[in-house]
């Protein structure tokens, strides 16, 4: 049988609503910069006394003596501000789907950018300026909105849900220790918990201390039995010769001594 609540421990937390909310908050947010972009450009009148008052206060002015200079600017102005707005909102949502993915880090630069007003859009930027603005009811309408969508983006990431969800990512990487500053604010990256060690069906049994008796060496087998080896076989005995030695005379058959012969 397995640990099931060892299993459940280190499954994969389930990501709440809040997290999907604000990602659809964030799209809303840029696609409203980008329309509102669009309705300025749309109110060149509009856009012609904003550059006029600008240059009033401004130290470096401009040259804006003729209406084709005006035009010009008017112009230079919101294609920078188009392309500006563009670029911005799409890294906004490359955050925004990094936070969709469980990055923390990504949580805190969207929450920074939607409050902190030095990126040229979010609740300052747009909500405020937006309602106190002298602006036509229509450029107004679409700043508010985008302002409001922005608000929502940080409302949705500092939810109880959010942050639980989030510390919850975080606990398998922190388990081994207690996280620094940086990486609570930040986040770790996200690990797959490892799955447990398989155990045994059958309950361990203790093991007692016994001393171990010395070994002795293995007895011989009396089953078996011996095959005496090969006797070596004997050695052939030399025929004695019967050749004389030498200056001896050979001897005949029945022991006498051979006549010499007789010279005829």
């Amino acid at each position: 049988m397995t640990d099931t609540s060892l299993s459940d421990a280190t499954e994969t937390p389930q990501r709440p609503p809040s997290i999907d909310r604000a990602f659809w908050a964030a799209l809303a947010w840029v696609s409203l910069s980008v329309v509102t972009v669009l309705v300025q450009w749309a109110h060149r009148s509009y856009l012609r006394e904003l550059l006029l008052d600008y240059n009033k206060n401004a130290k470096n002015k401009q040259d804006y003596s003729t209406t084709a200079k005006l035009d010009h600017a008017v112009n230079s102005y919101t294609m920078t501000q188009l392309v500006v707005t563009i670029v911005l909102g799409f890294l906004i949502m490359l955050t925004a789907l990094q936070m969709r993915r469980g990055r923390s880090w990504a949580r805190w630069v969207l929450l920074a950018v939607a409050v902190i007003p030095i990126f040229g859009v979010g609740v300052v930027q747009q909500l405020v300026r937006g309602l106190l603005a002298n602006a036509p009811i229509l450029v107004k309408l679409t700043m508010v909105a985008a302002g409001v969508a922005a608000l929502a983006v940080a409302i949705f990431l500092l939810m109880p849900d959010t942050s639980r969800y989030y510390a919850a990512l975080r606990g398998p990487v922190a388990a081994g220790g207690r996280p620094s500053m940086f990486g609570s604010m930040f986040g770790q990256p996200r690990r797959r918990p490892e799955p447990p060690p398989p155990t045994s069906p059958t309950p361990t049994r203790r093991v007692l201390d016994v001393r171990e008796s010395p070994v002795s060496p293995p007895a011989p087998r009396q089953d078996v039995a011996e095959v005496p080896s090969p006797a070596p076989p004997p050695r052939p005995v030399a025929e004695s010769s019967t050749r004389p030695k030498s200056g001896a005379k050979p001897k005949t058959p029945t022991g006498t001594v051979r006549a010499k012969s007789r010279k005829k």
